[in-house]
């Protein structure tokens, strides 16, 4: 998927609010696997965000792994969950998709 079709997948996902506060309009797109660690354009990569939650990733490393909002460039971005606000801990999906544990759509 080229880096406009993943742009647009996310942007619909999120609605245009943040996905970690929902309730800030969303500014930036944050690669979960960073693009030097080899992250893709992907939307299970991409979180649509306000810029105080990016700037808070950047700051605060640990928790953001703890939260899957970064994963390290050894595990996979798809198959790593990640806490999104009114979700909790879910997978995010090529198609743009929220899926639980229990691989429901949501």
């Amino acid at each position: 998927m080229n880096e406009a079709k993943a742009r647009k997948v996310v942007k619909a996902r999120s609605e245009g609010r943040c996905e970690i506060c929902h309730i800030a309009p969303a500014t930036d797109m944050h690669h979960r696997r960073n693009r030097s660690q080899g992250g893709k354009w992907t939307p299970e990569n991409l979180m649509h965000l306000c810029h105080m939650h990016h700037m808070h990733i950047t700051v605060n490393p640990r928790t953001a792994r703890e939260q899957g909002w970064s994963v390290p460039s050894y595990l996979d971005p798809a198959s790593t969950p990640v806490w999104v606000t009114q979700r909790e801990f879910v997978f995010l999906t090529t198609d743009g998709n929220y899926q639980n544990k229990d691989g429901e759509i949501e």
